[in-house]
């Protein structure tokens, strides 16, 4: 594409969106820590100066990417539990591991959140992120709460902190790279790679019964 001024709010968002795409692009051929401004400029044919003029850094574009992969995996999780009888532990987790399992960028991204783009985002953004990712965090508590209505506001968001530890630190233990498994067969180390499905879906279930047996 050739590169052309935004001359409008409504032009730079476009612009926002055409780099999101560019750089998703990116990331899937070549993994986050392979993907620099200078390849995702080179993907739009931009300078990275002109890149410069919509984003800061990588992380700050991978922030608003993870935006849009929460809530599109809010959005799926809300239709598939829409259903779900009240106080269902297994279909209702069922459910959430399918919605994980139709939408895993969100999970891979969410696992480098603190540790990786957080640390090298810059602040402004950062709270930007933090109040966006605060209102998608009130959607997912509405779901849940409408499918556990005895759950209190304050056992809802245990659950979540308890979920997302849980979630993105199996996720890349149990998805590791072509290096890491090769790494594994020429060692001692243990070479069986759990299966998140099962381990994911075994713990919603046990965690949600442990706060509904609380009751």
């Amino acid at each position: 594409m050739t590169f052309e001024r935004a001359r409008s709010e409504k032009q730079k968002n476009e612009r926002i969106e055409q780099i999101k795409v560019a750089t998703l692009k990116e990331y899937e051929n070549k993994g986050y820590h392979n993907i620099s401004l200078s390849s995702i400029a080179k993907e739009l044919n931009f300078t990275r100066a002109n890149l410069y003029r919509y984003i800061s850094s990588k992380e700050d574009i991978f922030l608003k990417i993870i935006i849009d992969e929460v809530n599109l995996w809010i959005d799926d999780l809300e239709k598939r539990t829409m259903t779900v009888s009240v106080n269902a532990i297994h279909t209702f987790s069922k459910e959430w591991v399918n919605s994980l399992l139709s939408n895993k960028r969100h999970l891979e991204l969410l696992s480098l959140l603190s540790t990786v783009i957080e640390q090298n985002a810059t602040l402004d953004n950062l709270i930007t992120f933090k109040n966006q990712l605060a209102n998608s965090n009130k959607r997912l508590v509405n779901i849940i709460k409408i499918k556990f209505p005895c759950l209190s506001e304050e056992d809802i968001f245990k659950f979540l902190t308890y979920y997302v530890a849980m979630a993105t630190g199996l996720n890349p233990i149990c998805h590791p790279t072509k290096k890491q498994i090769k790494a594994m067969h020429s060692s001692d180390y243990p070479t069986v790679i759990p299966e998140f499905k099962d381990m994911i879906l075994n713990f919603l279930k046990d965690t949600l019964s442990r706060f509904l047996n609380q009751k």
